[in-house]
């Protein structure tokens, strides 16, 4: 469908003329008696599997949380929907629970995220736990 190019500054760029939209990469098998996690980021997602073995979505951008859970929803009507969002608190709105939560509550989902000191540059799971922190559900 599509790949991301990273540059060496850490900007992040589709191949333009790629299929986003309800597009994901995935982590572990998907199984109805398991919750899905959906995460915003490659990393992230690939943290979030590997701290607690579940299934994880990696939609690749704030802007996609929705359409994967939708997309997934419909897909897996009973799944329990799990949306790790950034905490983008340095951020005006903070767009990772803002969409995230948006994500969330269009499937019947919970929507989580990892909390952050004041002036801490995290943003996600992955910042988290590279912090030292534990991945819990």
């Amino acid at each position: 469908m599509n790949f991301q190019f990273i540059g060496p500054q850490g900007t992040k760029r589709f191949r333009p003329g790629g299929r986003v939209t309800g597009c994901y990469h995935s982590f572990g098998e998907f199984s109805l008696d398991r919750p899905l996690l959906i995460a915003e980021g490659w990393a992230t997602a690939m943290t979030l599997h590997e701290a607690t073995g579940l299934p994880v979505a990696a939609a690749m951008n704030a802007g996609n949380l929705r359409s994967v859970a939708e997309s997934l929803r419909a897909r897996y009507p009973s799944i329990a929907i799990i949306v790790c969002a950034d905490n983008d608190h340095s951020t005006t709105g903070n767009p990772g629970v803002t969409k995230g939560k948006d994500a969330a509550s269009a499937v019947g989902g919970i929507c989580i995220w990892p909390e952050f000191a004041a002036g801490d540059p995290g943003s996600d799971f992955n910042d988290a736990v590279l912090s030292g922190a534990k991945v819990v559900l």
